[in-house]
């Protein structure tokens, strides 16, 4: 399998408690090349200090943004897209919580697309024995994409 890069996003806002165990799910992933953006939209649960003192410490595939306004979940989203590095992006809920092979069957599905083709998954399922995504693929011009 390709070993590229992998951009994880999470975004968050007052989910303090839940995060760490978003966060201990994708640090379990078997695809390990991997960066973990965390998009913190001004939390005042006390997010910002459990990531700088704590989180921030288990990982250096992690990376931290805060915004010092909310600006709500598609500003978070975007500072994630416009701040990756990898070759392939994702989202996980800051509640939400993924099996191990997660990235790795996203990676294996993912990789028989080429640059013109955007898709997302919001499930990986078995159908006849082999991994494919529960939500179709669009292709488009990923230039006028962003724009």
């Amino acid at each position: 399998m390709q070993n590229n890069l992998v951009s994880i996003c999470i975004t968050t806002y007052n989910r303090r408690e839940l995060l760490p165990l978003t966060l201990k799910s994708i640090l379990k992933q078997t695809y390990r090349n991997i960066e973990i953006i965390i998009v913190d939209d001004c939390s005042v649960d006390g997010t910002k200090e459990l990531v700088e003192k704590e989180l921030l410490k288990t990982d250096d595939r992690i990376v931290y943004i805060r915004h010092e306004v909310n600006k709500g979940l598609a500003a978070g989203r975007n500072t994630a897209i416009f701040n990756a590095k990898g070759v392939y992006f994702t989202f996980c809920d800051d509640d939400d919580e993924w099996e191990c092979d997660f990235v790795e069957s996203f990676v294996s599905i993912a990789r028989n697309y080429d640059e013109n083709w955007c898709f997302s998954c919001g499930n990986i399922y078995l159908k006849h024995g082999l991994k494919s995504c529960r939500l179709g693929d669009y292709k488009k011009n990923l230039k006028s994409f962003f724009i």
